[in-house]
């Protein structure tokens, strides 16, 4: 597979860094409404070997359902890149704002920011569902 970092993909060299995949699925949420995220590529999309078990997909599961707010229920897999077995974790999600650990981001390019106060409001405002009856 070909496919590199983008404001709708994500890639971490390990599940060291799930806390911080926690922000990219929230900054994701928040501007595209859904998105992937790979364990076991590099930056440039090179695969790394790592350990996975099937507790490895559970402990994922688990933390995102606990850590993302609202929740969001992904679909989690191990792929094959270049022979490498990597997790690909496909998620979605319409109510935004979304939270990881209680703080608020979006996605710009391939990075992931802090969203201010002023633009979390925004966020919201633009957001809401408006009924008159």
């Amino acid at each position: 597979m070909n496919i590199s970092e983008s404001e709708h993909i994500e890639f971490k060299k390990s599940l060291t860094q799930l806390k911080s995949s926690l922000k990219s699925i929230a900054a994701i949420l928040n501007k595209h409404n859904k998105g992937e995220l790979f364990f076991g590529l590099k930056d440039d999309g090179i695969p790394i070997k790592n350990t996975y078990s099937e507790k490895t997909l559970r402990d994922i599961s688990q933390t995102i359902s606990h850590k993302i707010e609202p929740k969001i229920y992904p679909n989690i897999a191990f792929v094959e890149f270049n022979s490498i077995k990597v997790i690909k974790v496909t998620f979605e999600g319409f109510d935004v704002p979304y939270s990881a650990d209680g703080r608020y981001y979006l996605r710009v390019a391939d990075e992931d920011k802090l969203l201010s106060s002023a633009e979390l409001r925004k966020i919201v405002l633009d957001n809401q569902d408006v009924t008159l009856g």
